[in-house]
C-alpha cells in the first residue's frame, strides 16, 4: 500500500474516532489531508471503501499479532491445532499485549473508539464491536480453555463463565484507560488479576 493510501486510512480513522463514522464526509477527510476530493477518489472509491480497508487492515494486524504471540489466528473450526497447542503462558502474554495494543496503538485505539461511538447507531458497527471487543474475545478464550481442560491443564468448569471472568477485567481496564493520564498504572492491576486467575485455576503456573 502506498504512503498516500496509508495516510488516508489513518486520517479517516482518526476523524471517525472523534466524530463518528456517519458524521464524517469524504470532503472532511480530503480537507484534513490537504487534498481535493478528486485526488482522494483516485485512491478509494468512497467512504465505505475507506472503511472496508480499515477493517481489513485491522484483521491483518490481528493475524500478524496472533502469530507473533503464538495464539490462534482464527476460529477453532478453522485452526483446531492452534487451540490445542496454546499454552497458558502464551495466552497471558497475549493478554498483556492486547491491553497495550487497544490502549496505546494509534490505529487500534482509534478503531476501538470509532466502534464505541457507532455501536448504538449502526447495526453492522455493533456487530463488529461485539466481534472485536466483546463476544468475539470471550468465545475465543472459551475455546482455548476447553482445550486446556482436555489436556488436564485447567480444572473442569463452565468455560464460558470462566472466559468471562478472565476477560472482563481486561475489557474494563481498556475502557478505564481512556479516562486516565497514565494508562500504565492500570497494567499492574491487570497483572494482579492474571496472576490470581492462574493461581486459582492453573496448577503450578505463575505469570511473571
Amino acid at each position: 500500500m502506498s504512503d498516500t493510501k496509508e495516510n488516508i486510512l489513518k486520517i479517516a480513522l482518526h476523524l471517525f474516532a472523534v466524530n463518528g463514522y456517519e458524521a464524517v464526509s469524504v470532503s472532511m477527510i480530503a480537507e484534513a489531508l490537504g487534498m481535493t476530493k478528486g485526488a482522494l477518489y483516485k485512491h478509494y472509491k468512497n467512504k465505505q471503501d475507506i472503511f472496508d480497508c480499515i477493517v481489513e487492515r485491522m484483521y491483518q494486524i490481528d493475524n500478524k499479532r496472533a502469530k507473533e504471540y503464538q495464539v490462534p489466528e482464527s476460529t477453532i473450526v478453522v485452526t483446531p491445532n492452534a487451540y490445542r497447542n496454546t499454552t497458558i503462558e502464551s495466552l497471558t502474554t497475549f493478554t498483556f499485549a492486547q491491553y497495550d495494543f487497544w490502549v496505546t496503538d494509534e490505529f487500534a485505539s482509534n478503531f476501538r473508539k470509532m466502534l464505541i461511538l457507532e455501536q448504538y447507531r449502526n447495526l453492522k458497527m455493533n456487530m463488529l464491536y461485539q466481534k472485536c471487543l466483546v463476544n468475539g474475545p470471550i468465545s475465543y478464550i472459551e475455546d482455548i480453555f476447553n482445550e486446556m481442560i482436555k489436556k488436564g491443564v485447567l480444572q473442569e468448569c463452565d468455560t464460558k463463565q470462566l472466559a468471562i471472568e478472565y476477560y472482563a477485567p481486561l475489557f474494563l481496564l481498556i475502557s478505564v484507560a481512556d479516562a486516565v493520564e497514565n494508562c500504565w498504572d492500570l497494567k499492574s492491576q491487570l497483572t494482579t488479576h492474571v496472576n490470581q486467575f492462574v493461581k486459582k485455576y492453573i496448577t503450578n503456573e505463575k505469570v511473571k
